[in-house]
């Protein structure tokens, strides 16, 4: 028989674990917390990016629909007072209720040309100058006052 210490010994691997830029990467499939981290931060931005441009998109199609009503209620005022100093003076209330400011009311013939604008509700796109115009819609919208 031979003793223990001539038996020839056994190597044992000692495996590490594998990475991918410094970070673990589980063997078995699972996620690792970076990888979450990265996945999610890049959801979020998405996210970002998607809220802006709907909110853009809702706030000029819904500054357009205000427009209309907007430039009825001009109409029948300016016909009425014939001043557009006193048609922009009655439009106020209507004006804070659809959250819209007057960039210009023209009188063209028998038209009264009416040009809104509103600030969209954007967390970034009205804070960089490219993205301001962006993110503040305008709407034109036109009716007769003559009747």
């Amino acid at each position: 028989m031979s003793s223990p210490r001539n038996r020839p010994q056994r190597r044992t691997t000692v495996r590490r674990p594998a990475t991918t830029r410094g970070h673990l990467r589980a063997e078995d499939g699972a996620i690792t917390g970076a990888s979450l981290l990265q996945t999610l931060a890049i959801l979020a931005v998405f996210g970002l990016l998607v809220f802006e441009v709907v909110s853009v998109v809702v706030s000029t199609a819904t500054l357009d629909e205000a427009g209309r009503e907007l430039a009825r209620a001009a109409g029948e005022e300016y016909r009425v007072s014939r001043s557009i100093d006193a048609t922009t003076a009655a439009l106020e209330p209507l004006l804070e209720e659809h959250d819209a400011r007057i960039r210009s009311i023209e009188i063209l013939d028998d038209e009264l040309v009416l040009e809104l604008e509103r600030d969209a509700p954007t967390v970034i796109a009205h804070r960089l100058p490219p993205l301001a115009g962006l993110a503040t819609p305008t709407a034109s919208a036109r009716t007769t006052w003559m009747s």
